[in-house]
């Protein structure tokens, strides 16, 4: 029975990390790029490229998501080709 509780307790800690430190990252990273977006605008209106900040605001995100998702997914790739080479048995 201790070793369930070890266990229960562990994982109780993993999934408080997770949702407590987790939306605080977001946040952190939401506050950096909002600095930087005020950096970039305030230096591209002083030189007159206010077009240039709207392909910015448009394409970032497609940019972004896309690169994230592109890692996401060859991480889990990685992940499941791992385990199959591990089911595989010599003959």
């Amino acid at each position: 029975m201790g070793a369930f509780r070890t266990a229960v307790y562990r994982y109780a800690v993993y999934l408080a990390v997770l949702f407590i430190g987790g939306p605080l990252l977001l946040l952190l990273f939401v506050y950096g790029a909002d600095i930087f977006v005020s950096y970039m605008s305030y230096g591209l209106d002083k030189l007159h490229l206010e077009g240039f900040m709207i392909i910015v605001y448009l394409m970032f995100p497609l940019i972004f998501f896309g690169g994230l998702l592109m890692i996401v997914c060859k991480y889990l790739e990685y992940l499941l080709n791992k385990n199959k080479k591990k089911e595989k048995t010599p003959l």
